[in-house]
């Protein structure tokens, strides 16, 4: 199997669990004036206008480099993709149609392998110049450029689906790597509305649509593009404002006020206009937790987010939705901690997970207790609505009373102590000074931890550090003594179709993994789950994530804790068309509409 380099983008679209929530409402010519007021929200009684806060703004809406994924929550409100995904007609599911497409992909080969995707003749850009295949050609091409190095190119080489040549295209400026021409990439023309893409394994059309609904897949403007590229063709200013930028979607971006405003306005010329209820979409940027609850009490916002801090207030609010997000808290042990080698040890490890009360930790974040680490929402046989979790094979490794054994605990702690050669240790748990809800597990564990192990033999202290600088605090590569304990998160939004992805990041040759410690059978069994054979069969996926699981507990190749729930209260005036949470698509909010 090739080896390579997964870019920065999966560790921001997998999100170390840091920040404020933010409430994008969405299923996830710019004025020049400084003294701009940003939309008041008074519309007139036929207009239907959305209002939302973001905590904060965007720097670029370049599709292909921007990490920061509220981008997504911005394109598919003003840009369309090859496919999307809306409400069925009772609201039960999200379905996916042709949005540039014309209709589904299909195979045009006996082997499996070429996917055809006929394109929509009436498509345009926003300005009124067609898109077709040579956008989608001159996109994909630009995105894995090898001079550009854009940061989401992953995204389109082998996300979803793994394209023939595109990685080794984007990478053949790599130190060692041979040249590959673009002819030899796996995406080709085939006319002025038809696009062939060559995989090199099999897969189903589902995947291959939900692999061009990526963010970084959507098509860029060519003019704007190439008039904002550097001499070098290195870098281009598309998308850093809205006079470089050009949109296709359902909305116009019709202002743009950096950390201040977002406007979107209805274009009733798209194709797919009817599925969609707001005339208007106004967007504050409002970093201060205390304005937001305001803008809500008052009616100047419809929507809100809320985090540990607010969730009190609403928690018994009939209007506050309740979902299990991505994220897995957990606390990452740096084994090559130089000087307390007692985090090299697995008695050490084993007697940390078995210490810890998860009932306790997930009612401080109110989460749900978790002594696993596949989300869920990871997928099994989705057409039946069954989750990976509610598998029999993903129940059956679930350890009892949620890990937690005080006595077990003890034991491994002795082992771990005697097998370094200490009577006492102390060990340092860092937390983001942002992180509200981690500071409060940190200052329980700091009370509960002594009294299983010892108050005699056992000290656990706290580290807070700037959410800024927290990601390049846990980089054990650039500085194997950064950190002892890290408490964090990350969201793995493919374990939806793959179970076996929440674990992508704790493999050994995952560049950004936050985890010092790895295993030779972890890396392997993750490398098959990964297999043909495996992802093509839903039973035997199951099956071989189970082992996956069983190992990463076994192995304990970091703690895990408690898996979020993500809050929403959402004004009265908002009908939305899905009344519960649906994984990978939401509540609809998109297509939600008003009722006064």
């Amino acid at each position: 199997m090739r080896k390579r380099k997964l870019s920065l983008l999966l560790v921001a679209l997998l999100l170390i669990s840091l920040t404020l929530v933010s409430c994008s409402g969405s299923d996830s010519g710019e004025d020049k004036d400084n003294d701009v007021a940003t939309p008041t929200g008074g519309e007139s009684v036929e207009e239907k206008v959305y209002r939302f806060s973001d905590t904060y703004d965007v720097t670029t809406l370049n599709p292909h480099n921007s990490v920061d994924s509220l981008v997504a929550d911005i394109a598919i409100f003003t840009d369309s993709m090859l496919y999307r995904k809306v409400p069925n007609e009772d609201g039960t599911a999200a379905i996916i149609i042709p949005d540039l497409a014309a209709k589904e992909p299909y195979l045009v080969d006996d082997d499996g392998y070429v996917w055809r995707i006929e394109l929509r003749e009436d498509a345009k850009w926003q300005n009124g110049d067609p898109i077709n295949a040579d956008t989608f050609i001159y996109s994909f091409k630009m995105l894995l450029d090898p001079n550009l190095v854009n940061s989401l190119a992953s995204m389109l080489y082998d996300y979803y689906i793994d394209i023939e040549n595109a990685y080794e295209y984007y990478a053949q400026n790599q130190e060692g790597n041979e040249p590959v021409d673009w002819e030899d990439v796996g995406i080709k023309k085939v006319d002025d509305y038809t696009i062939d893409i060559t995989t090199i394994e099999r897969y189903t059309a589902e995947q291959v649509m939900l692999h061009f609904m990526l963010r970084s897949n959507y098509p860029v403007y060519e003019p704007f593009y190439e008039a904002g590229m550097n001499d070098s063709r290195t870098s281009t200013t598309y998308g850093t404002d809205l006079d470089n930028y050009m949109g296709s979607g359902p909305y116009i971006f019709e202002s743009w006020v950096p950390d201040a405003s977002r406007v979107y306005v209805k274009n009733e010329e798209h194709w797919l206009a009817d599925y969609f209820n707001f005339d208007r979409i106004e967007v504050r940027i409002t970093p201060d937790r205390n304005s937001r609850v305001q803008m809500f009490e008052n009616g100047e916002i419809d929507t809100m987010g809320l985090d540990s801090l607010t969730l009190e207030k609403y928690r018994d609010d009939p209007r506050t939705k309740q979902n299990l997000s991505l994220s897995c808290q957990h606390i990452d042990i740096n084994s090559l901690k130089s000087d307390n080698p007692i985090l090299q040890t697995l008695n050490f490890r084993k007697a940390l997970f078995y210490a810890i009360d998860r009932e306790v930790t997930a009612e401080i974040e109110g989460a749900l207790p978790s002594a696993y680490y596949i989300n869920h929402q990871a997928g099994a046989y989705p057409e039946k609505g069954i989750t990976y979790r509610e598998t029999p094979e993903a129940q059956a490794i679930v350890p009892e009373n949620n890990g937690y054994d005080p006595e077990l605990a003890r034991e491994y702690f002795e082992a771990a102590l005697e097998e370094v050669g200490e009577t006492f240790v102390s060990v340092e748990l860092m937390c983001s000074e942002s992180n509200e809800g981690g500071k409060a597990v940190g200052e329980y564990l700091q009370q509960a931890l002594p009294k299983i192990f010892g108050e005699d033999k056992f000290e656990l202290t706290m580290r807070f550090v700037p959410s800024s600088n927290y990601s390049a605090m846990k980089d054990f590569k650039e500085d194997p003594d950064s950190f002892e304990l890290a408490y964090g998160g990350w969201e793995a939004s493919l374990s939806r179709i793959y179970p076996y992805e929440a674990f992508r990041y704790f493999v050994s040759d995952y560049e950004y993994r936050p985890n010092s410690y790895v295993t030779e059978r972890f890396d392997k069994q993750f490398e098959a789950c990964k297999s043909e054979e495996v992802r093509l069969n839903p039973e035997l996926m199951v099956e071989m994530t189970a082992e996956l699981e069983k190992i990463y507990l076994e192995d304990v190749i970091n703690i895990p804790l408690h898996q979020y729930y993500s809050y929403t209260i959402v004004s009265d005036r908002i009908k939305l068309p899905c009344a519960e949470y649906i994984p990978g698509f939401g509540y609809g909010f998109m297509f939600a509409d008003i009722v006064e």
